[in-house]
């Protein structure tokens, strides 16, 4: 676990109370450590959030969504809501490996960034990998923790041949690779999916369970095959994961092969990649009518999953 070192003279000066009681206030739970091109990647120290801070009321009731100031997230921040940040290893090229410090988890329904992706963007804005605005990045995991290799198909349970660079290879393997049941540590069926429009859908069906409108962390997504860019690609649609949902709605969202990686990256076709993205609610929900599969909250025995990043 990544835990800041606190020295005896801090503690005898602090008292042993006092530390325990602050301790106590913070539950957390600790992600697996994983295997990342014969590089170790530290721990991730995150927060236990109740479902009652989840997407689903937040998005349905203002009540739940905290003031800019609340939910203004730093890297300075100190309250009960952030957690120990980890650092993780850089590659040859930082752009290869965003965000190098992954910060301790937000509840969804929480945070405000200053994008707007409906003013300029139709309700999407993409960036390259390393070229994300600072107010973006402390929302943001990397699929690097959950095994994902990047330019490479190691950890990508679909992640060679024809789907080594498309949005399913992607989306597919980073969603597999993010849930496990309680307990027993039991992974979804891996589930090749043929057609992005069709990812959730087919997820829910392999899994046991049902789509819905509403978005969650760690969710897979399909947007409809009638829909064209910049969420559908007619006639196969998109697929992507859901990394953050904020106060207004809007999702964080990681993908591939949406213009900035895959075999549709402007700067080069490639493989095994991938890129974040801002998707408005307006866009998600209004327009393009995406449908989202969360094992923890969508699936038939939902209790018994847990998100793993």
């Amino acid at each position: 676990m990544f835990v800041p070192h606190m020295s005896r003279h801090f503690i005898n000066r602090l008292g042993l109370l006092t530390l325990l009681s602050s301790v106590a206030l913070m539950p957390i739970q600790t992600a697996a450590a994983v295997y990342h091109q014969h590089q170790p990647v530290k721990l991730v120290t995150q927060l236990t959030v109740p479902k009652s801070m989840s997407a689903a009321n937040s998005l349905s009731s203002s009540q739940n969504r905290p003031s800019s100031s609340d939910a203004a997230m730093s890297t300075t921040t100190s309250d009960s809501q952030s957690a120990a940040n980890t650092i993780l290893p850089v590659g040859t090229s930082t752009d290869f490996f965003t965000p190098n410090t992954v910060y301790g988890l937000r509840p969804d329904g929480t945070g405000h960034v200053a994008e707007d992706p409906d003013k300029n963007n139709g309700g999407v804005e993409r960036w390259y990998l390393g070229e994300e605005p600072e107010d973006i990045k402390p929302y943001l995991q990397t699929p690097r923790t959950a095994g994902l290799a990047y330019q490479d198909p190691s950890g990508w349970f679909n992640g060679k041949g024809v789907a080594a660079d498309q949005c399913v290879g992607f989306a597919s393997s980073y969603f597999y690779a993010l849930w496990a049941q309680k307990g027993s540590e039991q992974r979804l069926p891996q589930v090749k999916v043929a057609m992005g429009g069709d990812a959730a859908a087919d997820w829910a069906k392999a899994v046991g369970g049902h789509t819905s409108s509403v978005p969650h962390a760690g969710a897979i997504a399909g947007t409809g095959h009638d829909h064209p860019e910049p969420l559908g690609t007619n006639p196969y649609g998109h697929t992507f994961v859901v990394i953050h949902v904020l106060a207004n709605g809007d999702i964080i969202a990681a993908e591939q092969n949406g213009l900035y990686s895959g075999g549709n990256n402007t700067k080069g076709a490639g493989t095994n990649q991938w890129n974040y993205m801002l998707i408005s609610k307006h866009c998600y929900h209004d327009i393009i009518h995406a449908q989202f599969f969360t094992p923890s909250y969508d699936a038939d025995n939902q209790s018994r999953w847990q998100l793993k990043w």
